[in-house]
Order: structure tokens, then C-alpha cells, then sequence
């Protein structure tokens, strides 16, 4: 696609890097005419994408034809340049597949040796629902190389900060404690996931779950509608991830219309998916998919703040992939530390993330961790986050920048139905200049916090700008800037949050708990258009505890002089990639999969 033109917040110009690559070298991979003894020519072709890596050189082309391949790839060639880069791709107009499942061709049997009830129940013998059906089996051992995703636990393995792994998990509920103890591996009945279970019991209680040994093999099924395990096509991860470099480090890598999916990764941190960088730099990624990862889908960072390194970060395209069914977060990345700048001062730069799908992530309850997001990057500086449809966080937020930010643009974005303790679209402990426009957010929930259920929300931050937005159904306000959060102050880039300068300008907000909350009044505020509002006084500033109507807000701080109450109407249609939204009787048809901006500006044109 023809790059966009995007201005970031401080006036400039964001320019992409391109790849430049004149590719001398193409080799050919293919299950359909490959074979172990090829040599990667187009009639001789290798049988698996590993085979190709040792000959994948700067300058080399990889072209990976039609079909599923059961590998994790691993390159041991990092590029140059940008004039000097190694490409991994699928053939244009096929299908590829590189996956971390393997078929399962065992046998199974009626499942025995354990409890059906829980505790010290003796005299009840039977599930709580009598007659389940539940069946055992062995995981062939000779499937796991290095690593048994059904052996480990879902951590996380390393803390954020200090030392103590278990205080950081932050799991304070039962499930949450439970969740942490679930193997990492992934069975999946006809290309669904399965429902991993702590205690042998639980089978009893609901169809469609499993259960593992400590041995990491020996499994327990009940299939859906309680049937027999051949009436499917049984897949399980035998493998952690499908494609990671060797080592860390590498950069100017180019990955193009490949599938990632199905397999075992961890709980962040460290934030390792399925499809790594590995702590690269200048990669692109374009046109993939990660799908169906137990933890982190994909990472493109330096993966936890206790990394220690001086190499160069940053610089990630990531346009128009899929992320979908990702336990804990879609796309990931964070900064590290390097001997002269210390991780709470960290950023990087040039980051692009465009286009891109994020459906059905965050689906476990484990919001403790501080990672659960369809998208969440850290610490980036003169990037974009523009023309992202997301829709569906479980338990998460839609886009997460986390922290220390500086000339952000989140242009563009639609999301939808999330479930999470801030907001849909989050802004995370930032002082420098960010602009959050021309995004739709649609049906924002609390998950048990009081902060959440928000549609555009910062906290500990300042100076951002929140102009030309639609806040719908948000279960709190539509947008909210606190200055803090609680009573820890961020200090984040040297500096605690003031909570000035949060501009808001010609917002539709609407069917949400309130309108506006801002930290402080030191802010600009003006053109928004208000409809309905489930509490009182929906006009708020944090700091002097005061909530007011739309006429005391215009009156004692001079704000929205040119904002409206106005009847909104509206609905998601066609599959929800429109919103068809009446503002005084007047209707706007607004297709969420083109660019969102002159369809807002139409609004208030």
C-alpha cells in the first residue's frame, strides 16, 4: 500500500523507512514439490522453511509456498540495511501456514485415577453434572524439541521491577491465582480452543475443558456435547512459538502474507510471542496474521524492563496484520534498560502500527499483570498508531501506550467492546506531547475497577490532545484524564504528571456514565457535542472534586462556549464495520474500515 502522510503532534512529517532491497538471491520452499534433499531452487524446492534459513542472507528472498508447516523458524541471518535485508514470505495469492500445533494421532480411553469432587468428599464418586464424558491420553513425548508448553506453567517468569516474581503477578482473586498455574499449551477440537482447567473436577462442571497431569502428557478431555474424541480433529502446541531469531538483536527483517499460529507462549513478562523480534530493530512486518497464542501474540521490543542491552530499538512497521485469540495481548513491546538510560526514562522511536485487525483477545482474567491489551506498546516517541480496527478484549484494553510517550499521533482507530480497569484507548504516565483523533470507541466496560469502563482515558500524564473522537456506551466517562492515579505519583522521563494542557475539542460523547473528566482546569476545551449521560453533573475536574451540567461549565471555566447537547442515535451495522449515528436528526454513515477523518469531520463541517 501507498504510505500515508501522517503529522505528528510537534508539526513534522512521519516518514517510514522503505525496504530498499534489491533481492539477488530467492529460494523456494514447498510442501506440495519440496523435498529434504532440495536446494531451493523453483524446481527443487526445500520441504520446510528451517531448511531455507541457513542460506537466508542479506539479500535473500525466502518465498514460502501454499500449505501448513509444522516448525518453529528460527533465522540465524540478521540484515544489513535497509538496502540489505532478509525476506520471509508467503507466495503472492497463497495461503501459508507456520504453526506451533501438530496433529494428534493417539489413542484415547475413558478417563480414571482421579477425584470427580472436589475437597474431602468421599461418598459422592460422580462429577457434579453425572454422565460427563471424559476421556485420557498420552502426548506423544517425540513431539516437544527443547521445550513442552504442557510442562510450564503460565507465570509470568520474570517481574517487572525488584525481585519478588509472585508479588508482581498481582492476583488477588482466585481465578486469577488459578490461571497462573495453567500449563501453557493449547488443545484445540476442530480448530477450537479447548478450556484448560486447574483441578480434574472442574471437567465435571462444563464441557469443552481439559485437564493436564503434572507429567505434562497425560491429558483428560470432555469434548463439547460430551462426544467421543473421534468425532474430531484433535490439534495440541508442540511448540512455544513459530518464529523467532536465534539470537537477539537482529534487525531489518521483512515478513510478509505469513500466518503464526497456534502455540504455547508464556504470560508476559517476558513479553515473548508466538511471532518474536527477539529485541530487533527495523523490522517489517506486513500483511500476517498471529493467531490463537496461549499468552503474547507477537513482540516487537526489548520484552522486559530488566533487559540490559545498548543496542538500537525501535524503528517497527507492523501494517495490516490480524491478532486474534491472544490469551493475554495481540501486539506487544517494550524498551529495556541500556547503561546510560534507565527504563523509566527509555523510549523508542519511529514506530508504525497500521492497519491492522486485532478480534477476540485478552481472554483470560488477568488483568493484574498490567499487560493485558489487544495492542500495547511502550514508550515510543515520534510514532503512529493509526487505522487499527479492534474489536473484543475479553478482559483488556483496546491501545495501550505505556508510559513516557512523546510525539504520539493514535489517529484513526475503531474499538470495540472491551472489558478492562481504564479505558479502551489508554495513555499511560506521558508528559510529552501526544494527540489522540478521529477514533470511534463502542461499548467500554469496568473489569472490577473503578477507572475502568472508560473510552479515551489517560492517567498520570499531561499535555495530551483529544480532538474529533466518538465515545459510545462507555460504562464510565466517555473521556477522562486523571492527573494521577490514586495517590502514586508517575515520574516517568524524569517528571511527575501536572495534569495540564488535556485539549479537548469537538468530541461526540454519548450513552456513557459521564462526558469529561479532566485533571485539572488548566486545559482548553471547546466544540463538543453531547448527548445522553447516565449520571448528574457529567462535566468533571479531578482535582477540585467538582461535577457540572453543561451551563455551570460554560459559565465558571469559560469551556465549550461552542459545544451542544444534542440528541444521538446510533447502531453498528454489517457486521459492525459501520456506525450509523443520528445527531439531531441528522445521519451519518460512517464505514469503519476506511479512513475514519473526513467521515468525523463531516459531522461538525
Amino acid at each position: 500500500m501507498a504510505d500515508r502522510n501522517y503529522l505528528l503532534p510537534d508539526g513534522t512529517s512521519f516518514v517510514p523507512w522503505q525496504d530498499e532491497t534489491n533481492y539477488t538471491k530467492i529460494l523456494h520452499v514447498s510442501q506440495k514439490n519440496g523435498s529434504l534433499t532440495g536446494d531451493g531452487s523453483e524446481e527443487n524446492p526445500f520441504l520446510t522453511v528451517s531448511q531455507a534459513v541457513p542460506f537466508a542472507t542479506p539479500g535473500t528472498k525466502v518465498i514460502i509456498h501454499e500449505g501448513i508447516y509444522r516448525e518453529a523458524v528460527r533465522p540465524i541471518h540478521s540484515g544489513k540495511s535497509a538496502t540489505e535485508m532478509v525476506m520471509f514470505c508467503g507466495a503472492e495469492g497463497e495461503s501459508v501456514e507456520i504453526t506451533g500445533a501438530d496433529v494428534f494421532t493417539g489413542t484415547f480411553r475413558e478417563s480414571e485415577g482421579w477425584k470427580r469432587q472436589e475437597g474431602l468428599v468421599w461418598n459422592k464418586i460422580d462429577f457434579d453434572q453425572p454422565g460427563a464424558k471424559v476421556y485420557m491420553a498420552k502426548l506423544d513425548r517425540n513431539a516437544f524439541v527443547g521445550v513442552n508448553p504442557f510442562s510450564m506453567s503460565n507465570g509470568p517468569m520474570i517481574p517487572w521491577y525488584g525481585g519478588v516474581v509472585g508479588k508482581q503477578f498481582h492476583a488477588h482473586t482466585d481465578e486469577a491465582k488459578q490461571t497462573t498455574t495453567l500449563r501453557r499449551g493449547i488443545l484445540f477440537a476442530d480448530g477450537e480452543r479447548i478450556e484448560q482447567v486447574v483441578n480434574y473436577f472442574q471437567l465435571g462442571e462444563k464441557d469443552n475443558r481439559f485437564f493436564v497431569e503434572d507429567d505434562g502428557i497425560t491429558i483428560h478431555v470432555r469434548f463439547k456435547g460430551d462426544t467421543a474424541p473421534e468425532e474430531h480433529t484433535i490439534l495440541f502446541t508442540a511448540r512455544e512459538l513459530c518464529f523467532c531469531p536465534e539470537e537477539r538483536y537482529f534487525s531489518y527483517l521483512h515478513i510478509k502474507n505469513i500466518n503464526f499460529t497456534k502455540a504455547g507462549s508464556g504470560f508476559p513478562p517476558p513479553q515473548r510471542g508466538i511471532f518474536s523480534t527477539n529485541c530487533g530493530h527495523h523490522w517489517m512486518i506486513e500483511d500476517c496474521k498471529v493467531l490463537d497464542a496461549n499468552g503474547v501474540g507477537a513482540d516487537i521490543g526489548f520484552q522486559c524492563p530488566n533487559r540490559l542491552s545498548n543496542e538500537p530499538r525501535g524503528h517497527q512497521i507492523v501494517r495490516n496484520c490480524e491478532f486474534s485469540r491472544c490469551g493475554i495481548v495481540g501486539l506487544t513491546g517494550t524498551t529495556g534498560n541500556s547503561e546510560t538510560v534507565h527504563y523509566y526514562d527509555s523510549q523508542q522511536e519511529g514506530l508504525l502500527i497500521e492497519g491492522c485487525k486485532f478480534y477476540d483477545n485478552c481472554y483470560f482474567n488477568f488483568e493484574g499483570l498490567m499487560e493485558n491489551a489487544a495492542l500495547k506498546i511502550h514508550r515510543m516517541k515520534n510514532s503512529v498508531i493509526a487505522h487499527n480496527y479492534i474489536s473484543g478484549a475479553s478482559y483488556g484494553h483496546g491501545i495501550w501506550a505505556d508510559a513516557n510517550n512523546e510525539n504520539l499521533l493514535v489517529e484513526g482507530n475503531t474499538v470495540l467492546h472491551t472489558k478492562q480497569c481504564q479505558g479502551s484507548i489508554f495513555m499511560e504516565a506521558s508528559k510529552g506531547r501526544i494527540i489522540m483523533r478521529h477514533n470511534v470507541v463502542v461499548d467500554s466496560k469496568m473489569n472490577g475497577h473503578p477507572n475502568g469502563g472508560c473510552g479515551l482515558y489517560s492517567h498520570s500524564s499531561e499535555n495530551i490532545e483529544t480532538t474529533r473522537n466518538i465515545a459510545l456506551a462507555c460504562e464510565n466517562g466517555g473521556i477522562v484524564h486523571h492527573r494521577g492515579f490514586g495517590d502514586v505519583q508517575r515520574t516517568d522521563g524524569g517528571s511527575g504528571p501536572t495534569g495540564f494542557d488535556f485539549d479537548t475539542f469537538e468530541n461526540v460523547v454519548s450513552d456513557c456514565a459521564s462526558w469529561v473528566l479532566l485533571g485539572t482546569s488548566r486545559c482548553k476545551v471547546d466544540g463538543n457535542i453531547y448527548g445522553s449521560a447516565w449520571e448528574r453533573a457529567p462535566l468533571r475536574i479531578e482535582r477540585d472534586k467538582i461535577h457540572l451540567d453543561l451551563k455551570h461549565w460554560q459559565k465558571h471555566f469559560g469551556f465549550d462556549l461552542n459545544g451542544r447537547m444534542a440528541d444521538i442515535s446510533y447502531c453498528l451495522e454489517d457486521n459492525e464495520t459501520r456506525l450509523v449515528i443520528t445527531i439531531d436528526g441528522k445521519t451519518y454513515d460512517i464505514n469503519l474500515l476506511t479512513d475514519l477523518a473526513p467521515q468525523i469531520d463531516a459531522i461538525f463541517s
